[in-house]
């Protein structure tokens, strides 16, 4: 019996399976003449077309010939069912249906290649990517592969449609999928889900649209929630689309409504002037068994030790350590730190030495981009924490950018469906080196300067953040609609 859930498979809620093939089937010429599932499961989504289509071919293949044959799937006696791997499998899979099916479907199972539990051993990924290139990279879901595979499978003038996984949107490793499919096809709708639609995954997820042929340009029809709620489209050009590094932009409206709309337009980014850099299990579980209460302040230590900074201990301007405490590997801690003196030579002791120099901390998984300046640069960050460290820019003009709401607002749109929710920001190295720099250098250095006032001492902290945030959003020229939007949701702003 295959293990469904060891291989990221969740059966779809009939009615988000009815909306599905509802979405697909409207606003096509003709209604399609074959219906394809390549990872059909039990056969609900092929069963649902089945009652919305009066004279349809039904192909389906799942590697659970079981969970098909128990299920919808078995009251379809006339589908063309294949015990099959589609990702390995050769084309086409059914001989009679040699240039495509009109119309592919489907919920591809969800392979997170950072859980041990599901991720790939050397051999297979190998194999991937050797039939499908550079679209394997690092870390890419299989769910992207499946809707390479499913553009493939369909005809000339098909189209396809399926639920993908919220991060498909933005995650770096996901980016040669989405190019490859906008080569192979044009994005007529997307849907957005969000949390809480399978009982039995906990993941964000939305629904893609593609058509194999059509206008490039074309009103990109959107749905968000469990209902199907149809929004407003978005006017997309398809080839602009293809070479834009995130989707997220396309529904970022739809999980915050109040979200501000900025174009933050620059051809200098904030990775042309600073270093950003990001540890990564080696160093979290390197580290762990290291951690002490080791008292005192965070800054201006005599004792040699460093302290840890958590995700949890940052807020905008702010650090929370010694103030409240901080879980690290499953313990509680007043004053996290550890005793570089105690780490043996080698690579988590040279990361270590780097991480200790003045730098900005940024935390990940927040409302709004959460940065706090370490000037003397005794911190240790903990994974996920980010470090960038001042290059042409000083520290308090690197703060001020990451303090900055449209870079905040910016950031939510362009990280949309990567977050753990769907209310957080999955802040990463590769986003924050993107950030474009303010146009206003006057504003940007008044704002460094109140900030490095209040760090001196002239000035409250809660104030001076304020303050360089509204600065900030005069210096990017944005509405100060981004100034209340960020207020609303910026947390902490008054010591803790």
């Amino acid at each position: 019996m295959v293990d469904r859930a060891a291989r990221g498979a969740v059966f779809t809620p009939e009615p988000i399976g009815r909306a599905l093939v509802a979405a697909a089937l409207s606003g096509r010429p003709r209604p399609p003449r074959s219906v394809a599932d390549p990872a059909a499961g039990d056969g609900r989504l092929l069963a649902a077309a089945r009652r919305a289509l009066d004279d349809v071919e039904l192909y389906a293949a799942d590697v659970d010939g079981a969970a098909w044959r128990r299920g919808p799937g078995g009251s379809l006696g006339s589908a063309r069912f294949l015990e099959t791997d589609v990702l390995v499998a050769p084309a086409p899979l059914w001989s009679d249906l040699p240039a495509g099916a009109d119309l592919v479907i489907g919920n591809p199972p969800f392979l997170d290649q950072l859980d041990a539990r599901s991720a790939l051993d050397a051999a297979a990924r190998e194999g991937l990517r050797r039939r499908y290139g550079d679209v394997v990279a690092g870390y890419t879901d299989l769910a992207s592969l499946f809707l390479v595979a499913a553009c493939e499978m369909a005809a000339e003038d098909g189209r396809v449609a399926l639920i993908m996984p919220a991060s498909f949107l933005s995650a770096r490793d996901a980016e040669p999928a989405r190019r490859r499919v906008l080569e192979l096809g044009t994005l007529d709708g997307i849907w957005w889900g969000g949390d809480g639609i399978f009982e039995d995954a906990d993941v964000q997820v939305c629904a893609l649209v593609l058509d194999r042929s059509g206008p490039r340009r074309r009103h990109v029809r959107r749905w968000v929630g469990p209902r199907w709620h149809p929004v407003d489209p978005l006017d997309v050009d398809g080839d602009a689309l293809r070479l834009a590094p995130s989707w997220g932009p396309l529904v970022a409206g739809l999980i915050d409504e109040d979200l501000p709309q900025v174009a933050l337009a620059s051809d200098a980014v904030l990775g042309d002037v600073a270093a950003v850099g990001a540890g990564f299990r080696d160093q979290f579980y390197g580290l762990a068994p290291l951690v002490t209460d080791i008292g005192g302040d965070p800054s201006g230590r005599t004792d040699g030790r460093a302290p840890l900074v958590t995700s949890g201990l940052v807020d905008p301007g702010r650090v929370g350590w010694g103030r409240r405490p901080a879980r690290i590997a499953g313990r509680t801690w007043t004053t996290p730190g550890i005793d570089p003196a105690d780490l043996p030579d080698g690579r988590l002791a040279r990361w270590v030495a780097a991480q200790r120099r003045p730098k900005v901390v940024v935390a990940s998984q927040t409302p709004v981009v959460e940065p706090v300046a370490d000037p003397t640069g005794e911190w240790v960050p903990s994974t996920p924490v980010l470090s960038v460290h001042p290059g042409t820019a000083s520290l308090w003009r690197c703060l001020a950018v990451l303090l900055a709401p449209p870079v905040s607002a910016w950031a939510r749109a362009h990280a949309a469906g990567s977050a753990l929710t769907s209310r957080a920001i999955r802040v990463s190295a590769p986003l924050l080196r993107a950030v474009p720099l303010p146009p206003d250098e006057r504003a940007w250095s008044r704002a460094a300067t109140v900030l490095e006032r209040s760090h001196r001492g002239d000035g409250s902290p809660p104030d001076a953040v304020v303050e360089a945030a509204t600065t900030m959003t005069a210096a990017y020229g944005c509405d100060p609609e981004a100034d209340v939007w960020w207020r609303s949701r910026a947390g902490r702003l008054s010591p803790p």
